[in-house]
């Protein structure tokens, strides 16, 4: 073996402990963000089923508004420019 094939291989026989801890930390951290992913895609596909099958079901707020005081609100206003 040349030398250079031999220092390149002391090198990587000393920093082999460092380098499988990096290997093994970068294997864990993928497997934690592909389940915070996963975790996301189900969150977001339950609430939105959720928002479909009860909330759309049940009607929306702007069906159940009562206009009583907005009503009232304008009558006032035309009673005010109506008097000179």
């Amino acid at each position: 073996m040349s030398v250079k094939k031999v220092d390149q291989y002391k090198n990587e026989k000393k920093n082999r402990k460092d380098m499988l801890k990096k290997k093994k930390r970068e294997k864990i951290i993928a497997r934690i963000l592909v389940a915070v992913v996963c975790v996301v895609l189900v969150g977001w596909i339950g609430w939105s089923g959720y928002n479909y099958m009860v909330k759309d079901k049940q009607g929306t707020d702007a069906e159940n508004v009562h206009i009583d005081a907005l009503d009232d609100y304008l009558d006032t206003l035309e009673s005010v420019e109506a008097t000179p």
